[in-house]
């Protein structure tokens, strides 16, 4: 009956998947953008290290389904809003993986840098970053079905279209077999996001 009712609309469908995609991909980018230059401050300067990392878990701790409809009241149901609930989805999980990646340089190589008279700059770019990319990678493949989920509650408080919009109208309908579509496609869509990192 799901694979039926594709065939019988696909378009709603593809429609649906490209606009909740698009929102989900450039909120994910501007969260990985955001992570990564605060967790870059944090590790040149110490003293910014905690309120960084305090400001993070504030944000983290707030329910995403109680600011989802205070922000769509303030700044209106638009895909603006959308990106700015997926970067708030996702933002934390990278954060916590990039601070925890720019502290993994071993004590040697940061004695040796020091030795060299390294600028904190030269140290950040050779020594840092390198040693932090396991951990940025697993904290973009945590992220990347928080970044769904963040765009699709955004759509359940108000879109014109998107998988969460198909989703809430064919419950609404009573729609079954469109629903289990809607379902079905999110879990691929937060499946996809995953692997691509993992890969």
């Amino acid at each position: 009956e799901v694979w039926s009712d594709f065939q019988k609309s696909p378009s709603v469908l593809t429609r649906s998947l490209w606009a909740t995609t698009t929102k989900a991909l450039i909120g994910y980018g501007i969260a990985a953008l955001g992570a990564i230059l605060a967790a870059a401050v944090a590790a040149l300067v110490a003293s910014l290290r905690n309120p960084i990392y305090n400001f993070g878990v504030a944000l983290h701790s707030i329910p995403l389904i109680a600011t989802t409809p205070l922000l769509a009241v303030w700044l209106g149901t638009t895909p603006r809003t959308h990106i700015i609930i997926a970067a708030l989805a996702c933002y934390f999980p990278m954060l916590v993986g990039a601070m925890q990646g720019f502290r993994a340089a071993e004590r040697t190589r940061l004695e040796l840098f020091h030795v060299f008279s390294a600028s904190p700059l030269q140290r950040f770019r050779y020594l840092l970053f390198p040693s932090a990319l396991p951990y940025l990678f697993a904290g973009f493949k945590i992220a990347a079905p928080s970044a769904v989920l963040g765009t699709l509650t955004a759509e359940w408080a108000g879109a014109e279209m998107g998988i969460g919009v198909l989703m809430l109208h064919s419950l609404f309908a009573f729609d079954v077999p469109k629903v289990w579509l809607a379902v079905i496609t999110a879990c691929a869509m937060s499946a996809a996001g995953y692997g691509v990192w993992a890969l």
